[in-house]
């Protein structure tokens, strides 16, 4: 993947510049540009304003980075973009308290293809669905097991860890990024989680047939 010189600035990153850039020169350099935008955040996460979507994105990453996915594979950036369209739902659901949202979420984001995935996948990025799934799906077989923080683990999924679908871990991994839920730290559960440390089995959605 190229890269670029040490100067260059975070590039912030509307919805439509997304699309634009997509269609333009194709998905691989709006990625590069998420992947040198990461990297930059990473290095001195307060020398650049960053507008709140984009830290958002970037709190995302830091996340799936401590999950042990792959930060130079696209799946991992496409996941990110999951996670983001979640957030919407995810707001009112916290903030106004549609409680029922959640399953109603949960249903959407098991379902392969629908106007959710669609919108990511053609909308934004003008490549097939199901590329994009398969994306994801290999990320999530790439995770490097040794790069696993296990706090952050048990802070996203609790005792839980091993029967999420990455449409449902999308949806905690969300509520954990954007400072919404984590379970405590602070408890023998973890205590006892931690014992065993049982990486995160994130497995395909259940409507995706490969």
């Amino acid at each position: 993947m190229n890269k670029k010189s040490e100067t260059r600035n975070f590039i912030a990153l509307n919805g439509e510049e997304r699309r634009t850039i997509a269609v333009l020169y194709g998905f691989r350099s709006l990625y590069a540009t998420d992947i040198e935008n990461y990297e930059l955040y990473k290095k001195n996460r307060n020398e650049y304003e960053i507008p709140e979507d984009n830290l958002a994105e970037m709190k995302v990453l830091d996340t799936l980075s401590e999950l042990g996915f792959p930060m130079e594979c696209y799946g991992t950036y496409f996941y990110k973009d999951v996670i983001m369209a979640t957030k919407p739902s995810l707001d009112r659901i916290i903030k106004c308290g549609h409680i029922e949202e959640y399953e109603n979420l949960k249903a959407l984001v098991e379902k392969p293809i629908n106007s959710f995935y669609l919108d990511i996948s053609r909308n934004q990025n003008e490549m097939p669905v199901m590329d994009f799934h398969n994306e994801i799906m290999y990320a999530i077989e790439s995770i490097d097991a040794s790069k696993i923080n296990m706090e952050t683990v048990y802070q996203i999924f609790g005792e839980n860890s091993d029967i999420n679908s990455y449409g449902e871990a999308a949806i905690k991994i969300g509520l954990y990024s954007f400072g919404m839920r984590s379970h405590d730290v602070k408890t023998s559960e973890y205590e006892e989680f931690m014992c065993y440390q049982k990486a995160p089995k994130i497995k395909q959605i259940t409507g995706l047939n490969k």
